[in-house]
């Protein structure tokens, strides 16, 4: 009896900013007032996502609408999906009223906790544990920092992180996963306090691991949000945690028993060049886990 290896499984995660329709002007107005306005928006966002990051195991939305509707929708888009969300605390500060937006995890792995640590500001992450068939667990977070408090920036992001990593200790996920609108590119605190704490900007990653192939690469994925003030930046980021054998680094080497990086990529050959239905473009990470054994139906009989 010959025995052949099992082939390594994948995951793919994508990270998007959605734009509430609370945020959108419209004129002197809000879209969320008017809701022919975002209805049809909704509609063409449900249909670009499930178009373009359908096929990710994990897309998670930050700016995400609490309004019925709205989440109908991305769920009638998404049928292989399912949704966990985390509303921000507070009130809205041009009406008062409750605020309508926070973040949501779509996933077509099982579901096993989730947790949403809670910010001074009222925002929170959104931290899943989702079960890989057969394998240990992951662990999914995001996040949407604030735009014009650097500090806050920083602090929330390393309390994000450390609810990921608790979780992935108590449930021994395999790999722990960041990512959302860090609102700052990656050489800004935040996202370099998440690399002093021993996690990897799954973009630089990439850029190492083809500069190491010989074929050149880019840390930086490019424009992902064009910014109220008109700024172009690049501030949608994927991390990852580094917990390869001996607690050394290698270009996306993710875990001593084989989770790997296989790609980090800005989608933006089909979405809108002007930013209009969205500030943001997404952005998509694939990783890759070396099997540990071979399964009952890769096992074949010498003739």
């Amino acid at each position: 009896i010959a025995c052949r290896a099992a082939k390594p499984t994948t995951l793919q995660i994508a990270t998007y900013n959605v734009l509430n329709p609370v945020h959108k002007s419209v004129g002197n107005n809000r879209e969320a007032d008017d809701d022919k306005l975002w209805l049809a928006r909704g509609r063409r966002q449900a249909a670009f996502v499930a178009d373009a990051l359908g096929a990710a195991d994990v897309i998670c939305l930050q700016e995400w609408f609490f309004e019925p509707r709205w989440q109908k929708l991305f769920e009638e888009a998404l049928p292989s999906h399912r949704l966990c969300t985390a509303r921000r605390r507070g009130v809205h500060p041009h009406d008062g009223s409750e605020r309508r937006d926070g973040l949501a995890i779509f996933s077509r792995l099982p579901l096993e906790a989730v947790a949403a640590p809670v910010f001074d500001d009222g925002r929170s992450g959104l931290v899943a544990t989702l079960q890989r068939r057969g394998d240990r667990p992951v662990v999914v977070a995001t996040c949407h920092l604030p735009f014009a408090d650097a500090a806050a920036r920083q602090a929330q992001a390393s309390a994000c992180a450390a609810a990921a990593e608790r979780q992935a200790r108590r449930d021994d996920a395999s790999l722990t996963v960041l990512c959302g609108d860090f609102n700052e590119n990656a050489a800004a605190p935040a996202c370099r306090g998440l690399e002093a704490r021993g996690w990897t900007n799954c973009a630089a990653a990439a850029a190492t691991q083809a500069l190491d192939s010989g074929t050149g690469g880019t840390t930086f994925l490019g424009t992902t949000h064009r910014a109220h003030t008109g700024d172009a930046l690049s501030c949608d980021h994927i991390f990852a945690t580094d917990r390869s054998a001996g607690g050394q680094q290698s270009s996306g080497c993710f875990d001593a028993a084989g989770a790997r990086l296989v790609a980090a990529r800005r989608v933006a050959d089909t979405w809108d060049p002007e930013f209009v239905d969205s500030d943001h473009t997404p952005v998509v990470a694939e990783f890759s886990f070396r099997a540990a054994k071979a399964s009952a139906d890769t096992v074949e009989a010498d003739p």
